[in-house]
This record gives C-alpha cells, sequence and structure tokens, in this order.
C-alpha cells in the first residue's frame, strides 16, 4: 500500500567527513550557534569520527541532494491497525551517495523507528562537495508515515 505521508525531509543538520591518516574519519561540523540535535550528532556519532569544525566562508561546501523524488513510505501496521506518525534520525551520506548507519532521534511512535532506518537506507543521494570533492556527511532526516 502506498501512503500519502509527506516526503523524507532533508533538516539542516550537516557534517562534511573525510577519511585522516589515522583511519578514523573526521567529521567537520558547520559553523555557527550548535542545536540540541547537534549534540546528539556528536555525541552518536563522535565515538566514530573525530569532531572538526568547518567555517563555511572560506570553503565552498554543497549539502547533499536526493538522486530522486522520493517516494512515500509504506504505511506501518502493529497489532492490526496502521501507524502514523514521525522519525527523526541521523544518517550518514557517503561521498558514493549511500545512506548508512541511521540513528533514532525520535519516534512518535517505537513501531515506526525500524521501518523508517530501512526507509531512508534505500533513497540514494547525491553526495555532498566541500571544495568541489565528494564527502561524506552526517544528515538529519524526517520520515512521515501515514495511514490510508
Amino acid at each position: 500500500m502506498r501512503s500519502l505521508a509527506a516526503p523524507l525531509l532533508a533538516l539542516f543538520c550537516c557534517w562534511p567527513v573525510a577519511l585522516p591518516s589515522d583511519d578514523k574519519p573526521v567529521v567537520y561540523t558547520l559553523s555557527g550557534p550548535r542545536s540540541k540535535l547537534d549534540a546528539l550528532a556528536e555525541q552518536h556519532y563522535g565515538k566514530l569520527y573525530r569532531l572538526v569544525e568547518l567555517n563555511q566562508r572560506v570553503h565552498n561546501y554543497v549539502s547533499p541532494m536526493p538522486v530522486r523524488k522520493h517516494e512515500h513510505p509504506e504505511p506501518v501496521y502493529a497489532e492490526s491497525r496502521c501507524v502514523g506518525g514521525k522519525v527523526l534520525l541521523l544518517v550518514i551520506v557517503t561521498s558514493d551517495g549511500a545512506v548508512i548507519s541511521p540513528h533514532t532521534v525520535s519516534a512518535t511512535d517505537s513501531a515506526l523507528a525500524i521501518p523508517a532506518a530501512e526507509y531512508v537506507t534505500t533513497q540514494p543521494y547525491q553526495p555532498a562537495t566541500l571544495d568541489g570533492t565528494a564527502v561524506a556527511v552526517v544528515l538529519g532526516l524526517l520520515v512521515d508515515f501515514t495511514c490510508p
């Protein structure tokens, strides 16, 4: 069944990722005021990446974009009832455009967390670029599930 849900929305929370010589990826946080979502991304991905602030006035940064218009996620059913709601995820969009490492930030219903993660990891992106080079980024995504 197709859902009438709003398409996946990209939020403003992005960080380019590069690979340093110590094999621990560097995550460049965008300069500016820090939000709660930024802090959560730092807490979750900071164990895997070294965080470095990126000054967009010095570097040319372009955010990742969906390759095609996102299809609406399929409705989710739990205990014979349709479950509607929203899920906010943090993900990594790799330098080749794959969406990996989904982390649920919030969900209006816990039954939606896994389907949302599965949905976003099937959506290819045009990768972000930093000074013209494709880079991986951490991105906040909102998935909206509706019932028919």
